[in-house]
């Protein structure tokens, strides 16, 4: 059993979601999960199953609902859907939350937390990122790849209670958990990867192994995380100078087999979440002067793909 047994909601149950409450789960906490259709009926009736490459496990003891309204008060609640359902999935949480409460946001991008901070009224949130490869490849099933590590920070970098206590709980959940020097560096590097990689993977139909195999995608990719680092640097967050150089090194090395999110909803006929990533590098990048050809690209085509999918 944990330390102390928490109320804990997972807003959206799908890959990363599933994965990190199945853990929180298995830990001991009181979980719930907010789902819909059928992925809610399966996870009602049999649990969620996690076929992992650390090994396979079934968590039954969960209880999924279609809105937190008057479900709570959650001690910690963790945002697991796409960027663009954050006002539609959050709204219902007002009320549901203690002042000691933690938000905590796992989705793409850098936007997310002033989001829901508006929405909600909070003060500022803890940061975080979330690095795991994982898939909802069945209702009630999550399959997990790669990874599994979630990166946690105070804005302005302090170690604060409140971030040590979170990072106790994940760690007491078997999470890895990595509390970097700068957390706005490593929202800033992970939308390098997300926004050039998750993309280009979308609009091609690549794994990342597939895409860095061909020279002239893999200058690509390279060309699309220099201006994420150039929009970065614009705002004061330098990356470290070979910092490109070694995630492209570390995809060819540990991560060809991997089907980057994105590249999953477009096979699944869902939105592509491009204005949380290259419509972002745009945004950012128009605000401090700093041109993003390639992105703005992206983000252009990855627009018509979703609108073509929602006909």
């Amino acid at each position: 059993m944990p330390r102390s047994r928490l109320k804990i909601l997972i807003v959206g149950a799908g890959a990363v979601g599933g994965y990190f409450g199945a853990k929180l789960a298995r830990a001991g906490h009181e979980v719930v999960f907010t789902a819909r259709g059928e992925n809610l009926r399966t996870l009602s009736e049999r649990g969620l199953a996690v076929q992992s490459f650390e090994g396979d496990f079934v968590q039954a003891r969960i209880r999924a609902i279609e809105s937190a309204s008057g479900q709570g008060p959650f001690a910690l609640v963790l945002v697991c859907v796409k960027a663009y359902d954050t006002a539609r999935a959050v709204e219902a949480l007002g009320n549901e939350l203690e002042p000691e409460s933690a938000v905590v946001s796992l989705q793409n991008g850098v936007e997310s937390e002033p989001t829901i901070e508006r929405l909600l009224d909070l003060p500022p949130m803890l940061r975080a990122i979330a690095y795991v490869g994982a898939e909802l490849v069945a209702p009630g099933v999550v399959r997990h790849v790669s990874g599994g590590t979630i990166v946690i920070g105070e804005p302005d970098d302090r170690r604060s209670e409140r971030l040590e206590r979170l990072e106790r709980l994940l760690r007491d959940a078997a999470i890895d958990v990595v509390v970097p020097p700068s957390i706005q560096r490593a929202q800033w590097q992970k939308l390098a990867w997300n926004a050039s990689f998750n993309l280009i993977s979308a609009l091609s139909g690549a794994t990342i192994g597939g895409t860095l195999a061909d020279p002239a995608a893999r200058h690509l990719v390279e060309a699309a995380m220099r201006e994420v680092e150039c929009v970065a640097g614009a705002q004061g967050i330098a990356f470290d100078p070979d910092h490109v150089r070694r995630m492209l090194q570390h995809a060819e090395r540990n991560l060809g087999f991997v089907r980057p999110s994105t590249l999953q909803d477009r096979e699944k006929r869902k939105p592509l979440e491009h204005d949380a990533l290259s419509g972002a590098v745009v945004r950012f990048g128009r605000r401090h002067g700093v041109p993003t050809p390639i992105h703005q690209t992206l983000d252009a085509l990855a627009r018509l793909v979703s609108a073509r999918e929602s006909e």
